[in-house]
């Protein structure tokens, strides 16, 4: 692959995540940043005196940063950009659960696919490839080692060809899941007038809570309302509307 080839390869994927309308949130942590970064770095692989000059110490650092952001969550690439989709909270993830697919506007769903399609791209450029356009924009001897976790994703969406082809199977998981904190936790509390999610719950039976009877009956209590849809809340015997099955600890 020639240094020409890098930078072509590179842009359209930069212009690609830029051009992103719904799932822009996918790539805004830490290894979504450090992946544009990278990109960043690879377009000035053929300097231009209007733009940052281009350094391979700089594209070495910013591979390094994605490297190590990945390892740090010990999940492969396919693995990061499949979680995130199921969990984004965006327009179309927000409004399916609540308005049937064929009934959202059109936009709505085609802006949608057209993101699928991107992600998809994004997908399909492994982290050896991108491994092999550092080396050929750096001229490095060594191939940088390419983060190599395998994938345990089973999800639907890897069952199609073209992932925009996944979208009726993705409005009905965010139906079932929700999106953002609510799908990522099963188990949340209210602290600091935050709603924060708990990672590992306790997994404590009622039977083992002894001198809270009071509250265990408010516990059961909002438990019925809440497969109802609605919770209540103890103090002042108010209704909320609860979301997605989740139990809210305060």
């Amino acid at each position: 692959m020639t240094n020409n080839s890098v930078i072509t390869s590179s842009k359209f994927l930069h212009n690609q995540v830029a051009s992103l309308l719904l799932y822009q949130s996918v790539l805004q942590d830490e290894v979504g940043r450090s992946f544009i970064d990278l990109l960043q770095t690879l377009d000035r692989s053929k300097s231009d005196p209007k733009t940052q000059p281009f350094t391979p110490i700089n594209c070495l650092q910013a591979y390094g940063n994605w490297f190590k952001s990945l390892a740090a969550l010990n999940q492969s690439w396919c693995d990061y950009l499949i979680t995130q989709i199921l969990h984004d909270d965006n327009p179309f993830s927000r409004q399916v659960q609540t308005v049937p697919l064929e009934k959202l506007p059109r936009s709505l769903i085609a802006a949608a696919k057209h993101d699928l399609k991107i992600l998809q791209n994004l997908y399909r450029c492994s982290p050896q490839q991108i491994s092999q356009w550092v080396q050929t924009a750096t001229q490095v001897s060594v191939t940088p080692v390419a983060w190599n976790s395998e994938p345990i994703s089973k999800s639907f969406i890897l069952w199609h060809e073209n992932w925009e082809d996944a979208l009726e199977e993705l409005a009905i998981y965010y139906q079932k899941n929700g999106t953002g904190i609510f799908a990522k936790y099963k188990a949340l509390r209210w602290q600091e007038g935050k709603l924060l999610g708990i990672a590992h719950p306790d997994p404590i039976e009622l039977r083992e809570i002894v001198g809270y009877e009071s509250q265990k009956e408010a516990l059961l209590k909002n438990t019925k309302f809440l497969l109802t849809g609605w919770i209540s809340c103890p103090s002042c015997s108010t209704l909320w509307q609860s979301r997605f099955g989740k139990i809210l600890f305060s």
